[in-house]
């Protein structure tokens, strides 16, 4: 669930795609293996049949219903900011691009160049590719501006666990076989929420959280709010937002961003997303930050 990293170096303004390899090198089975591109409206898929493909298209399609609630309170926020924007946000002259962003979300429009070392691959819009280490039918293959290459195949195959990542700067988002493995369902109610520990005005972490360790992941770690995420990053790279700054994963170090930097953190907008949907009323006092040196076990004791 990041942007492609090489030993914690960010690579994005200087990744460059040098080559597109599929299994088979010969012009045929390239030309067959063309037949396995698809369409989800203006989303382009590489490599999603079958099954994937079609869960694919119901998770999208479900993120776009999801949003409408979202993109609403966004609007409403350049006026009178809620309490999920303000956590996350802070700046209500903010409030239009964000709008804007989950709405282009929602129709997938295209914001970038068409592909140029095979554009019949991707004309420029978001596009989808499915990695399966075990059955490699297609994979990219980047150069690495001090020597060397890195692969999908590689990246989907991190004992850490890669669920999903944006190629940046590509029009690309891939989606590893473990992706999915995540929930397909949306949390629907106020029992999805995180939850506050006013004393000391901060997220706590649920039992839920440990899968990933992180406070707050078992807010947005369905598919769909993944898939929000990695498509927010498409557009934030092809908009003025540019932030090449690690993300803040944790849901109160997400949440004490400046209003600069929440504009370019992809988990802020699915953090966001997920607690208005779900209708989370309960939240920190604005006008105080998380404690800087509590750790999680601190929260956990309370």
């Amino acid at each position: 669930m990041k942007t492609l990293l090489l030993l914690g170096i960010p690579l994005l303004s200087s990744l460059t795609v040098a080559d597109v390899l599929f299994n088979e090198r010969s012009l045929v089975e390239k030309r067959a293996l063309y037949g396995e591109l698809g369409r989800i409206g203006n989303y382009q898929t590489v490599g999603c049949g079958g099954d994937k493909g079609g869960i694919l298209a119901y998770q999208l399609g479900a993120l776009k219903k999801a949003l409408v609630p979202v993109i609403k309170d966004a609007r409403r926020s350049a006026v009178k900011p809620s309490k999920a924007y303000k956590f996350f946000f802070k700046d209500p002259a903010n409030a239009t691009f964000i709008a804007r962003v989950l709405t282009d979300v929602t129709t997938g429009v295209s914001k970038q160049p068409p592909f140029k070392p095979a554009p019949e691959i991707s004309n420029g819009n978001p596009t989808f590719i499915c990695i399966d280490p075990a059955n490699p039918r297609v994979n990219l293959i980047f150069d690495i501006p001090n020597g060397g290459e890195i692969d999908l195949i590689s990246q989907c195959s991190d004992p850490k666990g890669s669920l999903a990542f944006y190629a940046n700067p590509s029009p690309f988002i891939v989606l590893c076989k473990a992706f999915f493995n995540r929930p397909k369902v949306l949390g629907t109610g106020t029992q999805d929420c995180p939850v506050v520990n006013h004393r000391l005005n901060q997220f706590l972490k649920k039992p839920e959280d440990r899968t990933f360790r992180i406070i707050g992941s078992s807010v947005w770690y369905s598919m769909q709010w993944i898939l929000l995420e990695e498509i927010v990053h498409y557009y934030l790279y092809a908009s003025e937002v540019r932030s090449l700054n690690p993300e803040a994963y944790d849901i109160n170090k997400a949440g004490s961003l400046s209003a600069i930097d929440s504009l370019g953190n992809g988990v802020s907008y699915a953090y966001y997303a997920s607690t208005v949907y779900a209708r989370c009323a309960d939240w920190p006092r604005p006008h105080k930050r998380p404690p800087k040196n509590r750790d999680d076990a601190e929260g956990l004791k309370t």
